[in-house]
C-alpha cells in the first residue's frame, strides 16, 4: 500500500512541478511588460518634474548669454534653439553614445517649449532607461531562482 502512495505523490507533484513551470514561463512576458511600463512611467514623471523645477527656479533668471555656460555645466539638461517651434511637451526614445562605456545607450527625452527674453528655445531633459537586455537577464535569474526553489 506504501509504494502506490508513494507513486501516486510522485505523479502529483510532477503534475504540480509542470503546472508551475508552465504559470511561470506564461507569465515572464506579462511581467516584463509590467516592469517595463512601471519604469517608464516612473521615468517620464521624473522628467516631467525637472521640467516643472526648471521653470518655476531657473528659468526665470536665465538670459540668453548664459545658455552656453548653463548647458555646459547640465548633462542631461540642454537648452536648445528652437529650430522648429513645437507647441506642446513631447516625449521620445533615443539613443546616446556614452562615451565611458563606448556604447549607445537607450535614453527617454522630454522636449519642451520655453521663451528665454520672449525668444523661443526648446528644454531638453533626458534620463537614461533600463536597457531591454538588462531587464531580460534579470528576469531570467528571477524566474530561474524560482524554478529552482
Amino acid at each position: 500500500m506504501g509504494n502506490v502512495k508513494r507513486k501516486l505523490l510522485q505523479e502529483t507533484l510532477r503534475r504540480y512541478g509542470l503546472y508551475a513551470v508552465l504559470i511561470l514561463l506564461l507569465s515572464t512576458p506579462f511581467f516584463y511588460f509590467l516592469i517595463q511600463k512601471l519604469h517608464l512611467d516612473d521615468v517620464d514623471e521624473g522628467l516631467v518634474l525637472r521640467k516643472d523645477e526648471f521653470k518655476l527656479y531657473t528659468l526665470p533668471k536665465l538670459n540668453t548669454l548664459e545658455i552656453g555656460q548653463w548647458n555646459r555645466f547640465n548633462r542631461d539638461m540642454k537648452i536648445l534653439k528652437a529650430d522648429l517651434v513645437i507647441k506642446k511637451d513631447s516625449l521620445s526614445f533615443q539613443f546616446y553614445y556614452d562615451s565611458l562605456i563606448t556604447e549607445l545607450e537607450p535614453y527617454r527625452v522630454l522636449l519642451s517649449p520655453v521663451k528665454i527674453e520672449g525668444r523661443p528655445y526648446i528644454l531638453s531633459v533626458k534620463n537614461d532607461l533600463i536597457e531591454s537586455e538588462d531587464l531580460i537577464t534579470s528576469l531570467a535569474l528571477l524566474y530561474s531562482g524560482l524554478l529552482l526553489g
